[in-house]
């Protein structure tokens, strides 16, 4: 498989976020309020990164300016689509910036592997979070399915 390039991350990005929230091309260009040619040229990837259009872009479609711009950088368009409804890459984003505020300078003096155990802990967390999610949502499936089901009255 061919690495792709930033454009073409960027493209596949946008088109995954534009699609899953069921707009057109069109609607998102009003939304940005730029013409629908320069929208097309932005979803296309071809023109420099541009973190105001992305930023127009995630207003429009209320998704993750962040997770746009981290696709990019890790060569993965789905981060966009999969952080679109809960802001995950922001999250993090926000994170960060209280911790500069709070630490400052004194954040080039942190070991890099508590900073390494500290964020992997993290995600360790949100893992055995979904996996709670799942276990309780099939839980509450085969329960449902497991209740007996009373034939349906003829008198109503």
């Amino acid at each position: 498989m061919q690495p792709q390039g930033d454009g073409d991350v960027l493209s596949q990005a946008l088109k995954m976020v534009r699609r899953h929230r069921g707009m057109t091309a069109i609607a998102v260009a009003k939304q940005m309020q730029v013409p629908l040619r320069t929208y097309e040229r932005f979803e296309a990837g071809g023109n420099r990164l541009n973190l105001d259009y992305i930023r127009r872009f995630a207003v429009a479609t209320k998704s993750d300016a962040n997770a746009i711009v981290m696709a990019v950088l890790i060569g993965s368009p789905s981060l966009a689509r999969h952080s679109a409804d809960n802001k995950l890459v922001t999250t993090v984003t926000i994170g960060g910036a209280r911790f500069n505020a709070l630490l400052g300078e004194d954040i080039a003096r942190l070991d890099a592997r508590a900073i390494i155990l500290a964020v992997c802990a993290m995600y360790d967390d949100l893992i055995a979070e979904h996996d709670r999610q799942q276990l309780a949502s099939r839980w509450l499936e085969q329960g449902a399915r497991e209740l007996p089901q009373p034939p349906p009255r003829r008198d109503r």
